[in-house]
């Protein structure tokens, strides 16, 4: 028989490590054809932005910013990427740029300038 114990003091097999170490998901959206779907993944102390394509053409899910680590450095407000226009729109962590990756997997390209001291 289960031993019984207040609410929330039972073991749980999800540890700290695990949700620590885990995939996080944020900001799905669609891109303006309708037809692609994107998110931002942080893996570790690396986040990615990710698109998958809907529109029967073969498209499978595939990292588009692979080269760039995505992070915005303001916690509040807006967001580390978005899609729009057949591109997905990044700021990269390093250099805190806003960049434009179109989802055909073209490199992407700065849309900002250098930002002093980074």
């Amino acid at each position: 028989m289960p031993e019984r114990r207040p609410y929330g003091l039972w073991e749980s097999p999800i540890t700290p490590a695990a949700l620590a170490g885990g995939l996080r998901l944020r900001g799905p959206s669609w891109d303006s054809d309708g037809r692609t779907l994107g998110w931002f993944e942080g893996r570790g102390d690396r986040g990615v932005v990710v698109a998958a394509g809907f529109g029967g053409d073969g498209n499978a899910i595939r990292d588009i910013s692979s080269d760039h680590a995505v992070r915005a450095g303001v916690g509040y407000g807006g967001g580390d990427s978005s899609l729009a226009h057949g591109a997905a729109w990044f700021v990269g962590h390093d250099s805190q740029r806003i960049y434009c990756q179109s989802l055909d997997g073209s490199p992407a390209r700065p849309i900002t300038p250098p930002v002093c001291g980074l």
